[in-house]
């Protein structure tokens, strides 16, 4: 699992608060979810920016886009 942002955003700007409830973070299962939301809201694309690195990127590719695959 990775690190979750700060539940709170007490204190936080507003344009910083709304990065914080767009980011995804947590189990496949929780990700594969909020991802299958966007895209039943239309979302076709979304980038993915990962600070755990090229070890992240392909647990990523393991564990979530099967789910989104044919």
């Amino acid at each position: 699992m990775i690190r979750r942002p700060p539940r709170s955003t007490q204190g936080v700007s507003s344009a910083a608060s709304d990065v914080y409830k767009r980011q995804l973070y947590g189990p496949a299962s929780e990700i594969s979810e909020k991802l299958q939301g966007l895209r039943d809201s239309g979302v076709e694309y979304v980038l993915l920016n990962s600070p755990g690195g090229i070890s992240t990127l392909r647990r990523f590719a393991k564990e979530v886009m099967p789910r989104f695959t044919g």
